[in-house]
């Protein structure tokens, strides 16, 4: 089910699907470029939205220790603070690349040669 809510407005749509009680719905929810917010997606559409999320934000965990806690660290390794940051950091950043080699199971996986084709939009 596309909401027809474009991804240029996905703060203030996120925020206002939140208030408008989607969430207490326990329905999965996910944006994608080509329909916007949809909910309750087919198991292949939900696994594949979850790994890409996985994986931007494994990459932006990695950029904010390569430039700015490590380097932080590197200046205070005593600082309790920058520690604590600098390993709690690490141990998320542990458990998000985990999650990006995770494979989804075989029946959630779409065909490899084919596309699927894209609902039209109403």
């Amino acid at each position: 089910m596309s909401l027809g809510v474009g991804l240029f407005r996905t703060s203030r749509a996120r925020l206002g699907l939140a208030n408008a009680g989607f969430c207490r719905l326990i329905q999965p929810l996910i944006c994608t470029w080509g329909e916007g917010y949809r909910l309750d997606p087919p198991l292949e559409d939900l696994i594949a939205y979850e790994m890409k999320q996985f994986d931007a934000n494994f990459t932006r965990i990695s950029r904010l220790l390569s430039g700015t806690v490590d380097p932080h660290f590197a200046r205070g390794p005593k600082d309790e603070w920058i520690t604590s940051v600098h390993d709690q950091i690490n141990g998320v950043r542990a458990g998000m690349k985990m999650l990006t080699m995770l494979r989804p199971p075989p029946e959630a996986e779409p065909d490899e040669g084919r596309r699927k084709p894209r609902p039209s939009r109403p």
